[in-house]
């Protein structure tokens, strides 16, 4: 007659084992979630004066200098602040083409910047042209109606052109060719051979 110990089985171990590591996964999501939620403002790296009628604005970058195609975010402040004010944005390309037309939702009111509430802003924005860029703003407020512009230069894209990044990425797939073709004629030859030797 075996005696019973009164030990958890094997089972009853993991099961625990199991459960503890559950519980201190969430206990890590607890605490991590107040920090991401609470993101910090990007770093400024370069600002710009802009004067819009009776409005003086700070045009500030999280980049500098800028690249076409990278994404980077630019925040608009008032001097006297934002409040009971609005502000309209048109992007024009070095061809002189109005960006907004291109579906990427300006000369819309600017939103508030989400990370501070305190100043206009533009998250994951991106030139896609190399060249002068010319920002025009519209403002209005309670001292009237203003508007300015501000002149920016991009550079040309970073990295290779993407010809070349796609022709890099199609080797594998080219290479893979001729050694897929080898290998079903091999498997043909073999089904054949075995054909002929089973006659």
């Amino acid at each position: 007659m075996r005696r019973h110990t009164g030990r958890p089985g094997r089972r009853t171990r993991n099961l625990r084992r199991s459960l503890a590591a559950v519980a201190l996964a969430l206990l890590a999501g607890v605490h991590a979630a107040p920090a991401a939620s609470a993101a910090e403002v990007p770093a400024v790296v370069h600002s710009e004066r802009l004067r819009a009628g009776p409005y003086d604005i700070e045009v500030s970058f999280t980049d500098w200098p800028l690249y076409a195609d990278r994404s980077l975010d630019m925040t608009f402040q008032a001097d006297r602040g934002i409040k009971g004010r609005t502000a309209r944005l048109h992007l024009i390309s070095p061809s002189g083409e109005d960006y907004g037309k291109r579906g990427a939702g300006l000369g819309r009111a600017l939103p508030r910047y989400t990370r501070s509430h305190d100043r206009w802003g533009l998250d994951g924005t991106l030139l896609p042209d190399e060249g002068t860029w010319r920002f025009d703003l519209a403002v209005e407020g309670p001292e009237g109606a203003g508007r300015g512009s501000l002149s920016v230069p991009v550079g040309p894209r970073p990295g290779p052109p993407i010809q070349a990044s796609w022709a890099v990425g199609l080797l594998p797939a080219i290479a893979a060719v001729p050694i897929c073709l080898a290998l079903w004629w091999r498997g043909r030859g073999r089904r054949t051979a075995a054909v002929w030797t089973w006659d």
